[in-house]
């Protein structure tokens, strides 16, 4: 649902109890349902949550550093918080993030299934298919495990590719290579295939 004619604020429930709004497609708070309290989050360039705090920002409710694959350190957990390191969804029954297609180790620094698309010949390090973000996690994300974004700033790092980000937005054509080639400053494709 989008919220009071803002296009990029969206609030969406979850199986928690709790309603989660959005803005440019990143949580930024959430609602709990049973309590009626206002939660939100303070994340770092990652996008990983850091900080959450009561709706007037006066106290901090919940608090996390990460080591630099995402394995959580625990300053103040006193929020039922389910998203971490750069917004993945957290199991502590695993100790896995899920980011939608794939589950990512912290303790590991891996994905636990291969991409499903095969590396890049003449680039080695797209050669393991079960590595995050071509091992540079303090750099850049993966948001859903298909692809990764470079962190820090578009256009530091820039690489042909076949898959797209305009506007928030995946080219699925230009992604699975149906349309041609592409690539976009800051957008690496598949199998973390950038130099």
């Amino acid at each position: 649902m989008t919220l009071g004619g803002w296009p990029n604020l969206k609030v969406g429930p979850d199986s928690a109890g709790q309603d989660y709004v959005y803005f440019n497609g990143r949580r930024v708070a959430f609602l709990g349902l049973s309590s009626g309290n206002q939660h939100y989050y303070w994340s770092d360039h990652l996008g990983s949550a850091s900080v959450m705090s009561n709706s007037n920002g006066s106290t901090i409710q919940w608090e996390a550093d990460y080591y630099p694959f995402g394995t959580p350190r625990m300053i103040n957990n006193g929020l039922n918080n389910y998203y971490y390191f750069t917004g993945y969804e957290y199991d502590s029954g695993t100790g896995y993030y899920n980011s939608g297609f794939r589950e990512q180790s912290p303790n590991w620094g891996r994905f636990m299934s291969p991409d499903p698309v095969p590396g890049n010949v003449t680039d080695p390090q797209s050669w393991n298919r079960y590595a995050y973000v071509r091992n540079k996690p303090l750099t850049f994300t993966d948001p859903n495990g298909m692809f990764f974004v470079d962190a820090i700033g578009p256009g530091s790092a820039v690489a042909p590719g076949i898959g797209t980000i305009i506007g928030g937005l995946i080219d699925l054509g230009e992604l699975f290579g149906l349309f041609g080639g592409g690539g976009s400053p800051g957008v690496h494709p598949k199998s973390e295939t950038a130099s």
